[in-house]
């Protein structure tokens, strides 16, 4: 038995119904909503620890409900995982950009949306030994994971959370090879994820934009032609 809240934003009432019956046979207390109306009064009337968000619900779509539940400013611990018929690279790298935790295509085993659920929950809970205040900093660079921030010589970086998960992945291990491959598990954060983000240049895309925000500090990203990508501080060539 379990205390994780789970609300469900789909639509379809059955698959929602279904969703919910399958949920709490697993021992959570589970929500339906079968729409977008008043969102965010359900989540705080709920709080949820977990949502289960479809993409096209009538009234607003799912990536702006990630955005406003994901904004930093809420200061939330809440998740999310999509659930939706959208199956293109391009969708998938917009939920995880819109801050999602995990991104699941329809048809689905719901049993499997459950084992999902508990693994992104797995990754929520602090750990015990984490109570100072997590800076990383790597000569302009600080990384501030507590604010969900990195600031270039004390200024924040607008980032998309694909490219703030890349960026802090890379600095994080200096001078540590990423494969193409490891930056989109960086992304998902599981391998399914990985997999379905990892088979275009997605990644490169990310990669020259990160370059673009960094300015003159874009020497921070090396490239390891056929291999992947590093971070150096050292700017000669």
């Amino acid at each position: 038995m379990t205390d994780n809240r789970i609300l469900i934003f789909e639509d379809d009432r059955d698959l929602a119904l279904l969703l919910e019956r399958t949920f709490q046979k697993e021992g959570f207390v589970a929500r339906c909503n079968y729409g977008g109306n008043g969102f965010m009064q359900h989540v705080d009337e709920f709080n949820p620890h977990l949502i289960v968000l479809d993409l096209m619900l009538p009234e607003i779509d799912g990536y702006t409900i990630c955005r406003c539940i994901k904004s930093p400013d809420r200061n939330t611990e809440v998740k999310v995982i999509i659930l939706t018929a959208k199956d293109d690279e391009s969708d998938i790298l917009n939920g995880y950009d819109a801050g999602a935790d995990d991104y699941m295509t329809k048809p689905f085993s719901p049993k499997e949306v459950v084992a999902r659920a508990r693994a992104v929950l797995r990754r929520k809970q602090p750990q015990a030994t984490t109570a100072t205040h997590k800076l990383v900093k790597r000569d302009a660079l600080l990384i501030d994971d507590d604010r969900y921030e990195i600031s270039l010589k004390g200024e924040p970086l607008e980032l998309t959370h694909s490219e703030y998960r890349i960026l802090k992945a890379l600095a994080t291990q200096p001078q540590r090879v990423y494969t193409r491959e490891q930056l989109a598990e960086s992304i998902s954060g599981n391998e399914y994820g990985a997999q379905k983000i990892a088979g275009s240049r997605n990644i490169d895309v990310h990669i020259r934009a990160l370059r673009k925000k960094l300015g003159d500090f874009s020497y921070y990203i090396k490239t390891l032609r056929g291999v992947g990508y590093s971070f150096d501080i050292d700017s000669s060539e």
